[in-house]
């Protein structure tokens, strides 16, 4: 057994009330023990000491996990209150896979098609998992952690793409308080106000946008005038300028690297293949005879399909769960007739290949491919491409 510890009295005797209640609820020995972990590690404010709680050699792959999602996609999950429940949850997965069992989950295709960047995170973990345990995890199972580091990762995500932003009173008194913290309310996922200044001397130059409450504005930094009172028009306003500058800032960064990244040599329209195999052997020779990668690039991409489709919908992105190629290069392929991926009849094709020090850059590719596949109307658009340079152009319209 993995759990020995003790619950508090507390969370006993609310699972006992719960069986109580319910005529058709009854805990096994197992769950009582994990969910007394979850409650006192979330609900009772009872102190857990995870080295308590969990096998010390569960708890050293945890790091290890964390340690490689960081490395990865840059998102530190070390917090205690998520390792806690974290732990918890790996430590019972890790009992299912021994013991041959596995739970469903009716979500794990909608969450796929939906939230590719947590999934794959959740794959990347798994992958982990699975060498530690020697037993693969399924897609349910794949599926339940990518719920659980879900908003952990969306948060993080989210706080990265923030705007830095000032806001400039020209005579800042106590009636502006409340103006200031409704706009921390109301754009607080937004915007990161680093400060608030009377005189537009003290604006910095670094900034993603300026608020003014004033029309005398010259700095060069982007900015949105709004009135004493920041009224609904005010609220709007500030809004659709926020988000312009986010969607500017993303395609910026998105042309610098997506000309790159995809190049022409390997950019293909054809109707020939028509599995899943033969699109990822095509690719794979291409980047092969390219020194993009080493001969073992098409078994690296089996071997990551075989942990999971890279499906969702109607494309994919298939890809390597090491970094090793010699060069980060992406390859398009376009079937208009649809091929057979596993389950999915797929259209569209990004492969990946990346070395270790561009992480960063796989990261922001997968993002933001995954941001406009979710929405099949682009997908249609792009699979009527007629060339390499249609097809970018449509793409960066997209974004």
């Amino acid at each position: 057994m993995i759990f020995y510890w003790k619950s508090s009295r507390f969370a006993k005797d609310l699972l006992k009330e719960v069986e109580n209640s319910q005529a058709n609820v009854r805990f096994s020995k197992d769950d009582l023990e994990s969910l007394g972990l979850v409650i006192d590690g979330s609900v009772s404010r009872w102190t857990i000491d995870m080295k308590d709680s969990i096998s010390e050699s569960s708890l050293r792959l945890i790091r290890v996990i964390l340690a490689y999602v960081k490395s990865i996609y840059k998102i530190d999950l070390t917090g205690p209150d998520f390792i806690n429940q974290f732990a918890i949850h790996v430590s019972r997965l890790i009992q299912r896979l021994r013991d041959g069992k596995s739970i469903q989950n009716p979500m794990a295709n909608q969450m796929k098609a939906q939230s590719p960047t947590v999934y794959e995170c959740a794959v990347l973990i798994s992958h982990k998992i699975a060498n530690y345990v020697g037993v693969p995890v399924p897609d349910n199972e794949i599926a339940y952690i990518a719920m659980h580091i879900g908003n952990a990762i969306a948060k993080q995500i989210e706080d990265k793409e923030r705007l830095r932003t000032t806001i400039l009173i020209p005579d800042y008194q106590g009636k502006f308080l409340s103006i200031v913290d409704q706009i921390e309310k109301n754009f607080g996922s937004e915007l990161v106000i680093t400060k608030v200044v009377t005189t537009e001397s003290a604006v910095e130059n670094d900034l993603d946008l300026l608020i003014a409450f004033t029309d005398r504005i010259s700095t060069r930094v982007p900015s949105v005038q709004i009135s004493p009172f920041f009224t609904k028009n005010d609220n709007r306003m500030l809004k659709n300028k926020i988000d312009e500058i986010g969607n500017e800032k993303r395609r910026r960064a998105f042309d610098s690297q997506i000309g790159t990244f995809f190049d022409q040599r390997f950019f293909t329209i054809s109707r020939q293949l028509k599995t899943k195999e033969a699109v990822i052997e095509h690719i794979a020779n291409a980047f092969y005879q390219a020194k993009v990668t080493d001969q073992d690039y098409q078994k690296d991409l089996l071997a990551r399909e075989q942990m999971s489709s890279t499906a969702f919908g109607k494309i994919a992105i298939p890809h390597s769960l090491t970094m090793k190629a010699h060069s980060t290069k992406g390859f398009i392929y376009i079937n208009p007739n649809g091929l057979t991926w596993g389950t999915n009849r797929v259209y569209l094709v990004f492969a990946l290949a990346v070395r270790k020090e561009d992480s960063k850059l796989f990261r922001n590719i997968f993002d933001r491919l995954s941001d406009v596949m979710t929405e099949e109307k682009n997908i249609a658009e792009l699979v009527g491409s007629t060339s390499y340079e249609d097809f970018l152009g449509r793409i960066k319209e997209m974004l």
